[in-house]
């Protein structure tokens, strides 16, 4: 893993072509006095355990934001790591385990399953 952007409270790890839209977001929500790390993981198999093991110490929530379901990608891998460890909780953002609408632009396709800036930072917020 990459730290890409160092924060205090929420780790977001991202792979992939999210990790702009995850900076954006994290410069969005630092205007908000909210602190987030931003991490680039640049392979999910093999996992790089010992970089989350030490992210994961350190943040009170653990965000995954993936271009990829929430199962089978990064999100999973990370979860199952964590899970069989005491850790922060882990929130995961990606597209939903559904058939998926495939028309749209790029952008407006981000926008409606809640991986674009707007939408993660949204979600962090809720944390």
């Amino acid at each position: 893993g990459v730290r890409i952007r160092e924060g205090k409270e929420i780790a977001v790890l991202t792979t992939g072509n999210l990790l702009a839209d995850c900076l954006d977001a994290a410069d969005d929500l630092a205007r908000d006095g909210v602190d987030v790390t931003v991490v680039h993981m640049p392979t999910v198999k093999p996992l790089d355990e010992e970089f989350l093991s030490e992210v994961a110490s350190k943040h009170d929530h653990i965000v995954t934001a993936e271009e990829h379901s929430v199962i089978g990608g990064l999100g999973g891998a990370v979860a199952e790591y964590l899970a069989e460890r005491i850790g922060p909780p882990l929130h995961r953002i990606g597209i939903p385990d559904c058939f998926c609408e495939v028309t749209g632009s790029y952008e407006q396709l981000k926008d409606r399953y809640g991986i674009s800036a707007r939408a993660i930072a949204e979600r962090i917020r809720s944390l």
